[in-house]
């Protein structure tokens, strides 16, 4: 992504989870509202390029789905190593 592409990115809201705590200096989570959907998957894309830094990009979803997803990990992880091994 150049830099001009960086430019053109525009967020319809970004906040901070979590509060501060006082003596105690840690990095908080951002959370970030892109205005345009390719934009977002060009984002998330880049996401790779920032393995073994202290960031990372992931979607965030409701407990729900996280719930739901958690139940289909242990199917994924069978149907794949059926197909694979």
């Amino acid at each position: 992504m150049d830099e001009r592409e960086v430019e053109s990115i525009r967020f319809a809201r970004v906040h901070r989870i979590g509060q501060t705590k006082a003596g105690k200096p840690r990095s908080r989570p951002v959370v970030a509202k892109l205005t345009d959907s390719k934009m977002k998957f060009a984002v998330m894309g880049k996401g790779r390029e920032l393995k073994g830094t202290n960031f990372s990009i992931s979607d965030q979803f409701p407990p729900e789905i996280l719930r739901r997803r958690r139940l289909l990990y242990p199917i994924m992880t069978e149907a794949r190593n059926a197909h694979c091994g």
